[in-house]
Formats: structure tokens, sequence, C-alpha cells
């Protein structure tokens, strides 16, 4: 895989595809409905792309594409991602050696809103550029600042350990099924205590503190992405 210039290879070994992925495009519909129209070739699909070349039906509404313009559609990608694929640091840094990142998306004029994300592969953090919104501030972090440990005995002692000397800790639990993952904030042990009390031990935690908003270039990667109109403008995060 070459992003911005640099191959990228993931434990010296070419990366292998996704079934999941495989599988999604068995199913990719090749019949798009649309409503108001009789057009021809005015079709758009919920990504905003338009086939020049599809007819609609005068009876049905129905339109049909070809299985060349749906892998045509798939490959779009949105500005912002467009953007981080091509940046050179952040691709010098997945060329490198990192396992996993833990990705923390300031969102623009959300007041303090934000999301996270978790990726252990090139291929799943590829899946999280498309999900970034315009105008965001995303941090990459590949190590600092956050821990990446299964859930137990030990690791529990440590969590409890941190919130009781900065009196409060981010706590989360990524998820195999779903790249988003929710970070809570947790004040004092009693509060600690009772949120852990959901969560068995066994499954992946992450925590820390806050993170901050640096750019190392290495352990920190901060990139503040273009609006939804390939724009960069300055946001409030």
């Amino acid at each position: 895989m070459v992003i911005g210039g640099a191959t990228v290879v993931t434990d010296g070994a070419a990366e292998a595809v996704d079934p999941m992925l495989a599988a999604a495009q068995d199913v990719i519909p090749r019949t798009i409905f649309r409503t108001g129209s009789r057009t021809e070739g005015a079709l758009t699909d919920p990504s905003g792309v338009s086939f020049r070349s599809s007819v609609s039906s005068s009876a049905d509404g129905q339109q049909i594409v070809s299985d060349s313009e749906v892998e045509v559609s798939s490959a779009v990608r949105s500005p912002m991602s467009k953007q981080l694929r091509e940046h050179e640091v952040l691709a010098r840094r997945l060329a490198g050696d990192w396992r996993q990142v833990v990705i923390l998306e300031r969102l623009a004029r959300g007041g303090g809103g934000a999301r996270w994300f978790f990726a252990t592969s090139l291929e799943t953090l590829e899946q999280v550029f498309d999900l970034f919104r315009g105008g965001s501030s995303v941090s990459f972090y590949f190590s600092r600042y956050l821990h990446v440990r299964v859930d137990q005995e030990e690791s529990r002692q440590d969590i409890f350990d941190e919130v009781i000397q900065y009196g409060e800790v981010v706590l989360g639990y990524p998820s195999r099924d779903d790249l988003e993952f929710e970070m809570v904030i947790i004040s004092g042990p009693s509060e600690l205590t009772e949120s852990l009390m959901h969560h068995p031990e066994g499954a992946l935690a992450i925590w820390g503190q806050w993170p901050p908003r640096e750019n190392d270039g290495h352990d920190v990667i901060t990139i503040d992405l273009v609006d939804a109109d390939g724009v960069l403008r300055s946001h409030p995060h």
C-alpha cells in the first residue's frame, strides 16, 4: 500500500485482504432508487457521486448501475481522507514500526465534542480516515499518554493508582465490531469501582489522562483537517 509516496507493510509482510471487506463487496446494491425525477443520466448515490451513464426508469424510479460504476463510487474519498493519505509525516510514521494507535478527533465548532477511534492495522486506520468530519483536529497517539492493555487485576490496580494520583482518568473499551469507541471521564476511586463492575476482566482497555494536542512527528501526530470543500480553515476545537 502506498500512502504519500511511502510503501506500508505490517510485520514485514503485505497485509491480507479483510474477509469482511471482501464480503461487503458482494452485497453492494446494483439498484438505487430515487424519487422526484425521471431525468436520464442524473443519478446521485448516497455519498453525492453522480453516475452520468445511468438511466432512470420512468415506471418505478429505479436506476441500474453497472459493476464498474459501483467500483468507481466505492473508491471516492472525502477531502479529509485524501489529505491524511497524502500527509508525508503520517505516511513516514505508518511506514515504520507500530502495532496500534488511538485516535482522538476534536470536532470543529463542537463545543469540546470529540470522538475516539482505535486501529491495529493500516487497513482499519484507512477506514477511520473515511469517518472523520471536516474541520476536525485529529491526533494519532502511537505511544505516551494513553495505556492500552488487557483489563485484568494488575492493570486495574494501575488505573486506581492513576485516578488516586490525578483525581480523574479517561477510560474506554474498544470493540472489534466498531472502529469508534466511547471514552468516559472517571472522577475518583468510587466512580471507577462502579464503572469497572460493568466491564468483566479480559477485554482490551484504554486509559490515561486526557491527552494533549501535541505533534512530535512520532509518538503523537496532530493534523488539522480541511473542511468538506477541501479548504483548510481555522476552527475552535
